[in-house]
């Protein structure tokens, strides 16, 4: 038996991992977080809250944690992306042509 309240969690949950229904385990993180952050229709009476995610007004609140869990798995891969553009910014920043000059040897 689910909460009444945690039919779209589990929903959601299900859908995500539809293809490797094993993994769900892996991914509960995901779908608590995704629910956590996931504005209510108690708050959407008083506030517009969806300005950033690819959300229609006839999604079900399924469809919008699972578009959510989607947002937070790519965080990992879009971190790392940033990480390395920011080294390579660095590097070119401080790669200047003195610095690779080789002035000969120091006996």
């Amino acid at each position: 038996m689910v909460e009444r309240g945690h039919v779209p969690l589990v929903d959601a949950l299900s859908k995500y991992c539809a293809q490797k229904p094993g993994t769900w385990p892996d991914k509960l993180h995901l779908a608590l977080w995704a629910d956590r952050v996931t504005a209510k229709v108690t708050t959407e009476l008083e506030f517009k809250t969806w300005n950033s995610v690819n959300w229609k007004p006839e999604m079900s609140t399924e469809k919008l944690l699972t578009s959510r869990m989607h947002q937070l798995e790519a965080k990992d891969e879009l971190i790392l992306d940033v990480a390395d553009r920011v080294k390579e910014a660095r590097i070119k920043k401080n790669n200047t042509s003195i610095e690779n000059t080789i002035f000969g040897q120091y006996l």
